[in-house]
């Protein structure tokens, strides 16, 4: 089982789920909520999903159960769902609005890119969460994971960028221009922002007054928004406008928007959780909000998920519950037929009035398309598309949310699969065209350098070595296979070790060896070489072990055991063992000491047993904990001798949550958590990388910066 996945899943999802485009829209009755559900109780009843292709979730979590991360989930992963403060309601059908100003046409003043400092190791996977098409009729805006591509449907080629070119890729979403690009939406740092990326430079560069989730340009120029609290902004060039009068809806959040040729503007809604008939479109025009619910149309009963204004003045919206047209004065419905999508997540209008949409299982991810002539009248019925035709099956990486795509006369669908194209009546992957060859998203990692580097996943043990990863084979087990690998470690001698499924593996010469069978979660190893083990998490029996030398002969030691589970596990330069039982912030921390594990008291009710212990060669101990003063967030804190100190909110330390530690040959800590990494130098904090999140961090022998998040691996060498 991969013991990262667990943990991360373990560590709060709000920060692992994305709830509005991004993300898998049908999280509560998805596999991997189940398996969620089971973790909260404490009884891993689901094997580890090989992720995010990440659920939705898979776009944010760890070997991204990619939550598709993830995005995995991940995905995330992220993953609760997100906290959201109160927003608009139901009572708003003729409520009166600010006037609208006329849009400032400004002179432009292009920002270069500014290139971020690091690089990402693997390469584009396809899993696209977000897609647009520009204004130009034939090129089309693809978002993953923290990597933009754009793609010229004449052609057939694409070009990428990535937070390395510029942090203010980590933008959740986009949306088209009307003068040709992309609005970069949620731009770093805290989403407070938009970018109007043309492919060259960014054209504007807008802040706002709130962080943002959703934005469409309307005819004028102008420019609406919606934030993370459900109000509605409108950027006139010069000012912001608010529009938020209105009568607060909880538990909600915007997902999506759109303005019409007439320049009215449309939000849809999605609710936590999903009441029966519980969707909710709104329309501004002019100086009155008008709300349609699910007594104006069915489908409006459902998470809107997609908002598409036609020039003809037709509205078209694309929900949970299905698909429906508003022609001005009345809605239109088109139940799809049984073979149908089970829920719509994007519509779209090709040549001819044709109309397309798209949308997955909500419980194995497989899409399916539908095409409908509403010229038929009462009797017009969709013709569908599904994996028989090229589109993605039953867990196939079709969790992300699909997006259908019209360009010229040629129809698209972007999933976690890839660009997919319509030929014929067949759909056949278009972009990328070569799956990258690399780890995706490691589960543990060891840097030797900066040129050098193991990692472990789902599917075994890579290596990366000039410039490029490989899948290493050279590797010696009674099954032959490894199976998932969850931790790596080097030992004082220069040897390298390995926590697998198929047991502990060491590196002699160039094979990897099974020194123990049992299977292995975590590992640490003394300054006297001997390797200690921790069980996986859901391991029954013996939890910790220790394998000592004697002689040629590797034996193994059986030691007490901690409380609980073993998230985490680590060996200070006494000898001492240290462990943390994550147990959802109620467990706790233990050192091994004198032959008997001994709790660890952080002191104040501030905070209780979170997940990650590390040792730095002081014999300081670090720990991440959970903060019970704040709701859970996490606090990093150092007991050195007897003396604590917490960093934590209160401390200013921004984290955005998800800690990991590394310490460096230097002593300085690096924290990897969900607003970049930070590093600790013994006096304060500072940010690197904000905006990007991360769930790994590791120092090299040289310095250098590894870390893991949704990018992928990425590598830096700090100034």
């Amino acid at each position: 089982m991969d013991e990262r996945f667990d943990l991360r899943l373990r560590r709060g999802l709000n920060e692992l789920i994305e709830a509005e485009l991004g993300g898998y829209p049908r999280w509560a009755a998805s596999p991997a909520a189940e398996r969620v559900n089971a973790l909260a109780l404490g009884v891993a009843t689901v094997a580890s999903p090989t992720w995010w292709d990440r659920i939705g979730l898979r776009r944010r979590l760890g070997s991204r159960a990619r939550l598709a991360w993830i995005a995995a989930t991940v995905a995330l992963l992220v993953l609760g769902l997100l906290a959201f403060a109160a927003v608009g309601g139901f009572d708003r059908r003729d409520e009166p609005s600010p006037s609208l100003p006329l849009a400032v046409e400004l002179e432009r003043s292009p920002a270069l890119l500014a290139a971020g400092g690091f690089e990402i190791l693997v390469g584009d996977r396809g899993d696209y969460g977000q897609a647009v098409a520009d204004a130009d009729g034939s090129t089309l805006w693809l978002l993953a994971d923290g990597r933009l591509s754009r793609f010229d449907a004449r052609r057939g080629t694409a070009e990428s960028w990535t937070p390395a070119h510029d942090l203010a890729f980590t933008a959740p979403t986009i949306a088209p221009a009307r003068g040709g690009g992309i609005w970069l939406i949620g731009s770093p740092p805290g989403g407070a922002g938009l970018r109007w990326f043309d492919g060259t430079a960014f054209r504007d560069v807008i802040d706002a007054p709130a962080q943002l989730v959703a934005a469409a340009e309307a005819p004028d120029g102008s420019v609406w928004v919606g934030t993370t609290d459900g109000a509605v902004m409108r950027w006139d060039g010069v000012t912001w406008a608010s529009y938020d009068d209105r009568t607060p809806l909880p538990d909600s959040q915007i997902s999506s928007m759109a303005v019409d040729s007439n320049g009215s503007v449309w939000i849809g809604w999605m609710r936590f959780p999903q009441p029966p008939g519980g969707g909710l479109v709104e329309r501004l025009d002019g100086e009155t909000w008008r709300t349609f619910d699910v007594e104006d149309a069915a489908p409006l009963g459902g998470t809107i998920w997609s908002i598409s204004p036609l020039p003809d003045g037709m509205v078209w919206v694309a929900s949970d519950a299905g698909v429906a047209s508003f022609d001005g004065s009345a809605w239109r419905t088109f139940a799809p037929s049984p073979a149908g999508p089970r829920f719509a997540a994007s519509v779209a209008a090709g040549p001819g009035g044709i109309i397309w949409t798209v949308g997955g299982d909500p419980d194995d991810g497989a899409v399916t398309v539908g095409r409908l002539d509403p010229a038929g009248g009462g009797s017009a019925e969709w013709t569908t598309y599904g994996p028989d035709d090229g589109l993605p099956g039953p867990n196939e990486t079709g969790w992300i949310t699909p997006r259908v795509l019209v360009a010229g006369d040629a129809v698209f669908v972007a999933t976690g699969a890839g660009l997919l194209q319509l030929t014929g009546e067949r759909w056949e992957r278009i972009w990328p065209t070569v799956a990258p060859v690399d780890p995706g998203w490691p589960t543990a990692l060891l840097p030797l350098s900066y040129d050098e580097a193991w990692a472990g996943t789902d599917t075994g043990l890579w290596r990366f070595r000039d410039g490029a990863w490989s899948q290493y084979t050279d590797i010696q087990t009674p099954t032959g296979a490894v199976g998932p690998v969850s931790d790596l470690e080097a030992a004082p001698d220069g040897s390298l070790w390995a926590a697998a499924a198929s047991g502990t593996l060491r590196l002699q010469g160039n094979t990897w060896i099974v020194v123990d069978p049992r299977p292995a979660g975590r590992l640490a190893i003394g300054p006297d070489g001997t390797i200690w083990i921790g069980a996986p998490m859901e391991t029954e029996g013996d939890k910790l072990w220790a394998l000592q030398l004697d002689g040629t002969t590797w034996a193994p030691a059986d030691v007490e055991d901690p409380a609980g589970v073993i998230a985490d596990l680590a060996v200070g330069p006494d000898g001492r063992v240290w462990t943390i039982d994550v147990a959802w912030c109620l467990g706790q921390a233990s050192v091994f000491d004198a032959g008997h594990w001994v709790p660890v008291d952080p002191g104040p009710d501030r905070v209780s047993a979170g997940w990650e212990v590390d040792v730095a060669a002081t014999g300081d101990a670090w720990f991440v904990f959970c903060e019970t003063e704040n709701g859970g967030t996490n606090v990093v804190a150092r007991l050195s001798g007897s003396d604590w100190a917490f960093y934590g909110e209160a401390e200013g330390f921004q984290s955005g949550s998800w800690e990991a530690l590394g310490i460096g040959p230097d002593g300085a800590v690096w924290a990897a958590t969900g607003s970049g990494l930070w590093k600790f130098d013994g006096a304060s904090w500072t940010s690197h990388l904000p905006g990007v999140g991360f769930e790994s961090v590791w120092v090299a022998s040289d310095g250098s910066i590894w870390a893991v998040g949704p990018l992928g691996p990425i590598r830096f060498a700090p100034a």
